[in-house]
């Protein structure tokens, strides 16, 4: 089966065409925070920070805050917003109560983990002063960090990155790998990327015409099969040197 990989523009045509097809964009949200949700540690988990920025990635980091409200885990959402925040995103915040959003963090060793939902692959910007010194006192203290779709601060379709990232043990993206997640410095920084489902059919390929397919032998092995056991340099073919 081919494997492609996505722009930025391709994985926001297939989300549109997704959205015109009959599933609204804030389910493909609730969607994706499950899907984060369900890759995360939950047992013996005490409290986790949460970073969330103003767009939808932002809104699948309410998401999984709230889902991990839901089963007694005790979360703080550190939301960053320095433009207007989106419809989808809003509605999520709506969701949790008001007194576990903060805008300051004075004890890091309390967090078990972090879920970095500030920026998804549509950024690319230098993550603002502000954001840099608190992903230094994250990497000071050494907790763990799951990204949501891309480490922030990666730029989704060239993997460079202008300023900070954190060093994620896992990044959990929707549909399709994207460019960052093979390309680096970006890729570097994502550990483990895992794929989930999150309603976007894979019939979209068809419409999107990704323009990077990734080499795997499901390309190619047709006309160049693995040697049998049995062949031999005679049988392999020729090569001339001149």
């Amino acid at each position: 089966m081919t494997e492609y990989i996505l722009s930025n523009e391709e994985m926001a045509q297939a989300d549109q065409i997704t959205i015109t097809s009959g599933i609204s964009s804030i389910q493909l949200m609730e969607n994706a925070g499950k899907a984060v949700f369900k890759n995360l540690p939950t047992k013996n988990i005490n409290r986790v920070l949460i970073l969330a920025g103003p767009g939808n990635n932002g809104g699948d980091g309410f998401v999984v805050a709230r889902l991990l409200i839901e089963i007694g885990t005790q979360v703080d959402v550190y939301f960053f917003s320095s433009k207007k925040i989106s419809k989808d995103c809003e509605i999520n915040k709506n969701r949790i109560d008001d007194h576990i959003i903060i805008d300051e963090i004075t004890d890091f060793s309390q967090y078990a983990y972090v879920v970095d939902a500030l920026f998804g692959t549509g950024f690319t910007r230098r993550i603002p002063k502000v954001l840099e010194n608190l992903f230094f006192k994250i990497k000071k203290n050494k907790i763990p960090v799951y990204a949501v779709d891309i480490p922030s601060g990666i730029n989704g379709n060239s993997s460079k990155i202008d300023g900070d990232c954190l060093q994620c043990s896992k990044t959990i993206t929707f549909f399709n790998k994207k460019k960052c997640h093979y390309l680096y410095p970006g890729k570097r920084f994502c550990g483990e990327v895992i794929v989930e489902d999150i309603g976007i059919s894979k019939e979209i390929f068809k419409t999107v015409n990704p323009k990077i397919k990734n080499n795997n032998p499901d390309l190619w092995i047709k006309e160049f099969p693995f040697p049998s056991s049995a062949d031999h340099k005679y049988s392999r073919g020729l090569l001339v040197i001149n």
